[in-house]
């Protein structure tokens, strides 16, 4: 890809994930406020839920404060190299930071949801603890792998 192809891909991929992200973002916020009606107030799940909507939107804004509009192009032409380079290497240290203000934050919602009321739903517990565990592990090796990408990319503008 010439440079040219890696802004234009860089500049839609951002808007792209956030724009992806948000839809995915209200409808869960939609879903968690709808089941809130439903929870007791003070217990752990209630807690949980209202972290996980906090998260949500938290997440939404971290997400649009990142995104790289056309508009850009005309402050900093595909010949300004110097911010290009620091504008994928931001992207990919946004996504390297993914285990702390993306993943976290939800799993820690979740975790406190589920967290065990009796004796007997202490292994269902554990068992949730290991899949969270396997999926926090397994996000944060995706959003690494991109990141790395990304300075890849971010190397062609030196």
């Amino acid at each position: 890809m010439n440079k040219s192809e890696l802004i234009s891909s860089l500049i839609r991929g951002t808007f792209h994930r956030a724009m992806c992200e948000s839809i995915v973002g209200v409808i869960m916020i939609g879903i968690f406020a709808y089941q809130m009606q439903t929870i007791s107030p003070g217990t752990p799940k209630y807690y949980g839920t209202i972290l996980i909507i906090a998260s949500l939107g938290f997440i939404m804004g971290v997400l649009w404060s990142y995104v790289i509009g056309y508009r850009t192009l005309r402050v900093h032409p595909e010949s300004d190299s110097a911010f290009w380079m620091e504008a994928f290497q931001t992207q990919a240290r946004l996504l390297r930071s993914v285990p702390l203000w993306y993943i976290a934050p939800i799993m820690t919602g979740v975790v406190i949801s589920v967290l065990p009321t009796s004796k007997g739903s202490f292994v269902p517990f554990m068992m949730m603890l290991a899949f969270i565990g396997i999926l926090f592990a397994g996000l944060t090796w995706l959003n690494r792998h991109v990141a790395q990408k990304l300075e890849e990319q971010a190397v062609s503008f030196a």
